[in-house]
């Protein structure tokens, strides 16, 4: 798992230990249901955009240790200045989704300066070139409900950033290489804002002076 996560993503060394530990179930894992995603994805009622929420419903259904990320698609200048320092990037990233008000609001307007805001089109163009597997989309939740052989996972578009929530690594690290060729230049970063990694490596570009 380890080698597959690190030859896609490109964890650095010292992320490694922590992608691991993340991605380890935890406990006795009941038989999953394989329309438990599916289920979610098309009941407007028990589909809240939140990790807590979500994972208590999985739970109650028989849940599983699940793989989730924000996926930030950051532009070509940021992303070429900054490629061996994801760090600082992070380091906004983690500020604005704790923040409060008023810091909240300057935060948000750093963030929508180093990224580009999504297109569900060009999403699903790309997907459906490049993933394999099936891939179904919920237009009035905004996301897609991705399957293979692997699993099932839920990828909901917000303006700037991408929510994974997938049931196996296997399953995330295709749907990554997938974004990684529709755009070089995604940011994943764990739930906790912890983990971190380049999808790709960036197209080159001007340098900030």
């Amino acid at each position: 798992m380890a080698a597959l996560w690190s030859s896609i993503f490109g964890v650095e060394s010292r992320t490694k230990a922590c992608l691991l530990a993340c991605l380890r179930p935890h406990g006795h894992r009941k038989q999953k249901s394989t329309m438990l995603v599916k289920k979610l994805a098309v009941n407007r009622h028990i589909f809240p955009l939140s990790f807590s929420i979500i994972e208590n419903r999985l739970n109650r259904n028989g849940g599983w240790g699940m793989v989730r990320y924000w996926i930030y698609l950051l532009n070509d200048d940021v992303a070429s200045h900054y490629r061996h320092r994801a760090e600082k990037i992070v380091e906004l990233l983690r500020e604005h989704q704790y923040a409060k008000a008023p810091l909240k609001a300057i935060c948000r307007k750093q963030v929508e300066f180093i990224t580009e805001r999504l297109s569900f089109s060009r999403l699903e163009l790309g997907l459906k070139q490049y993933f394999a597997g099936r891939v179904g989309k919920n237009l009035e939740r905004n996301m897609f409900v991705l399957q293979n052989d692997s699993g099932e996972a839920l990828l909901v578009v917000q303006k700037r950033r991408l929510l994974l929530v997938a049931d196996s690594a296997p399953l995330a690290a295709d749907i990554g290489r997938a974004l990684a060729r529709i755009s070089p230049t995604f940011l994943a970063v764990d739930a906790d804002f912890v983990d971190y990694y380049w999808l790709s490596a960036p197209r080159q570009g001007r340098k900030f002076a």
